[in-house]
């Protein structure tokens, strides 16, 4: 499951889906928080947030929980991983958004949908 969740938060961030009323550029914040947080650490990020998340804010826990929900819902975000693994594997943040937006067409029929929603 390595950088599984990672992926699943860009995604969420990236559908603006990450809770009720929440904004992109929040759910963003959210995302580079993590990184630093986690800075080395992605291919361990599920065992680093477990013991790290004391360090990410109330929101960011919040975003995190709901994209970690998704990302186990194949209408979710998690629609989209195989996607991701697929075209955007071994990126960074800003580089799997790019790659999202470059390479979107090439994605699954339903990850273009949830990412339309």
């Amino acid at each position: 499951m390595k950088k599984r969740i990672l992926w699943t938060v860009v995604v969420v961030a990236l559908g603006g889906v990450s809770s009720p009323g929440a904004d992109l550029s929040a759910s963003l914040g959210c995302v580079k928080t993590i990184e630093q947080v986690c800075t080395g650490l992605q291919d361990h990020l599920e065992t680093c947030l477990a013991k790290r998340s004391n360090q990410l804010g109330p929101e960011c826990k919040e975003f995190l929980q709901n994209a970690m929900s998704q990302a186990q819902d194949s209408s979710g975000a998690g629609i989209c991983v195989e996607d991701m693994k697929r075209f955007c594997s071994g990126l960074d943040t800003n580089g799997s958004l790019q790659c999202i937006t470059e390479k979107r067409a090439q994605f699954s029929a339903a990850c273009q949908h949830y990412l339309d929603r």
